[in-house]
């Protein structure tokens, strides 16, 4: 066998920088990749604001009783936000409780999930009119976990 092919000891070195090149090629795109585009984008889904509800969180949200603000957070949305809550209690028994108290004024459920996740959509009747939404699941620590965020339906002018 004549030729290029022939000659192993060109084209096996020239492959072998041509594959690391293309590692290295490729490493250096993801990276640049995430820092211009993936880390900015996470920055901008939600911002954590402590273990209080942040400013705009509607007053008569029911908290389930003997249940805890762990984490507030804010959104790029203008005037959205949300909490999340942890409790001891059973998921069934948290389902039960929001089921029954988001379906009295000022609470309006749009719609009501109970798989694959326990949600609830919901609007806020009073003004401003805000959209809801609350999910009940478990945590990995073995609590329950209600997520329960808020968009305004109407944006202010600036």
């Amino acid at each position: 066998m004549g030729g290029f092919l022939g000659r192993r000891r060109v084209w096996v070195p020239a492959l072998a920088v041509w594959l690391v090149f293309g590692l290295v090629l490729t490493a250096w795109v993801a990276n640049l990749t995430i820092q211009r585009y993936a880390l900015p984008a996470a920055d901008r889904i939600a911002h954590a604001t402590g273990r209080t509800a942040p400013a705009g969180m509607p007053g008569d949200f029911p908290i389930y009783p003997g249940g805890k603000v762990v984490q507030g957070f804010t959104s790029v949305i203008p005037g959205s936000a949300g909490v999340i809550i942890d409790t001891p209690d059973p998921q069934a028994k948290v389902w039960a409780f929001y089921k029954a108290a988001l379906t009295r004024y000022p609470w309006k459920v749009n719609l009501s999930l109970s798989a694959p996740l326990h949600e609830i959509s919901c609007l806020h009747l009073s003004n401003p009119q805000l959209s809801c939404s609350l999910v009940v699941d478990s945590s990995p620590d073995g609590m329950t976990e209600i997520t329960f965020t808020w968009v305004p339906l109407t944006v202010k002018p600036r």
